[in-house]
């Protein structure tokens, strides 16, 4: 049934054509610029700010690094002809793609989910945590569990998956499952800071200059549904080879342009007044609180404050106090 399959392309095809290179470097291009967006923000924190780097800075750096995973994963899959139409292909080439799709699938999802984890903490940073941000990282877990429960089960056994490709319609539809579920999530985690932006004591043009900010992140959920139509596309085709470097080269843009976004975000979220919407560390609220006077400057010892309190008090002074 293979060798059928491989022998018979349709007529007037270009079995020479090949998008391999290009997709290489789309993927390159974005990976290098999230590379340089993360350096900045490196040289930010450290060098000009001087201050400590953050839950969300550590998870952002670790999904820099898997994303690489998922280029060299485009590039090892370019190398054995994914980008290429399958009749000009053998059995060989497409069992080795499916081999790198096995192990990307996972790449894919840890750097995903370690992107989104990071956004979160930077989100509970700022605003501190809701129920829908609580939400999103259930959701964003459970996303990481499926994929790592699931789709190892999905063939007995295991190497089936990669030796009996062409019958692999069903993996295609958990991906797309799946991909829909990351969707959610995108939308989900984008509506956390309006949510918080919303409930400040600021005038309308104000909170939608921020709320645009913060709109940047909608990019990724641009590049989610994009990714989405490459796994419908090759859902539709018996051309594997040519459909899935589509579906490859995406599952590396998302990542880096989640990356991008929120790093875009962290430089331009500054309120109206110039005041940084990032409050820093919980010692630097309580001296800008002391200086307000809604702290007792009598006490000899420092009162218990938390940090979302200290925001909420620092807010208030400024003017922007939250609504309850």
């Amino acid at each position: 049934m293979a060798v059928n399959y491989f022998a018979n392309p349709p007529a007037g095809i270009d079995l020479t054509e090949s998008r391999t290179a290009s997709n290489n470097a789309i993927g390159i291009v974005l990976f290098v610029l999230s590379f340089i967006f993360v350096g900045l923000r490196l040289l930010t924190r450290l060098r000009l700010k001087r201050e400590p780097l953050g839950l969300d800075d550590h998870l952002m750096f670790l999904g820099l690094a898997l994303n690489a995973g998922n280029l060299a994963c485009c590039i090892a899959g370019g190398f054995f002809g994914l980008g290429k139409h399958i009749w000009s292909l053998g059995p060989y080439e497409m069992r080795q793609i499916t081999i790198i799709t096995f192990a990307y699938v996972f790449i894919y999802t840890w750097s995903l989910c370690t992107i989104k984890f990071s956004i979160l903490a930077l989100y509970r940073r700022i605003f501190g945590m809701t129920w829908l941000g609580w939400f999103c990282v259930i959701l964003t877990a459970g996303y990481l569990v499926a994929n790592h429960i699931v789709l190892p089960l999905y063939t007995r056994p295991l190497h089936y998956y990669w030796n009996q490709w062409y019958g692999g319609e069903g993996v295609v539809l958990f991906y797309l499952g799946v991909g829909i579920i990351n969707l959610f999530g995108d939308i989900c985690i984008l509506t956390i800071p309006i949510q918080s932006v919303l409930k400040l004591n600021m005038g309308r043009s104000q909170k939608v200059a921020v709320i645009l900010t913060f709109l940047l992140g909608s990019f990724v959920c641009f590049a989610s549904l994009y990714r989405i139509i490459t796994i419908v596309r090759l859902v539709q085709t018996t051309d594997i080879s040519w459909a899935k470097s589509d579906v490859f080269i995406w599952s590396s843009v998302e990542p880096s342009v989640g990356i991008i976004s929120e790093l875009a975000e962290i430089a331009q979220v500054y309120l109206p007044n110039g005041t940084l919407l990032k409050l820093p560390s919980r010692s630097t609220l309580y001296r800008a609180i002391k200086k307000t006077g809604l702290l007792h400057v009598r006490c000899k010892k420092r009162p218990k404050l938390t940090l979302r309190r200290a925001r909420a008090r620092l807010l208030f002074a400024q003017g922007l106090r939250p609504h309850n």
